[in-house]
């Protein structure tokens, strides 16, 4: 059970040292990637007007799960009319 959500990257487009501000919230970049991810829309657009030429801003959407209860592993499904069990619950092999 996969929802899509819609995030934005934002990708550092000069070589020079950058340091991107926001409603004066530092937001460092990834040294590895050059870019970090933001959920809200406004701080993208605000991002992409004050920085105009020194990043990039895509927007992108990644798979969240809904409800993590509900995990396949985690699924037991009830046993069959068919088997026989013992006192523990455990299947007996017939042989």
């Amino acid at each position: 059970m996969y929802s899509m959500s819609k995030q934005y990257e934002v990708i550092k487009a000069t070589t020079r040292p950058l340091e991107v501000e926001v409603g004066g919230k530092r937001m460092p970049f990834d040294n590895r990637f050059n870019a970090f991810r933001v959920k809200d829309p406004g701080v993208a657009d605000a991002i992409r007007q004050k920085y105009d030429r020194d990043v990039t801003v895509t927007a992108i959407s990644t798979e969240t799960k809904v409800n993590k209860k509900l995990h396949p592993n985690r699924i037991v499904s009830p046993g069959m009319p068919w088997h026989k069990y013992d006192e523990l619950g455990r299947i007996m092999r017939e042989e």
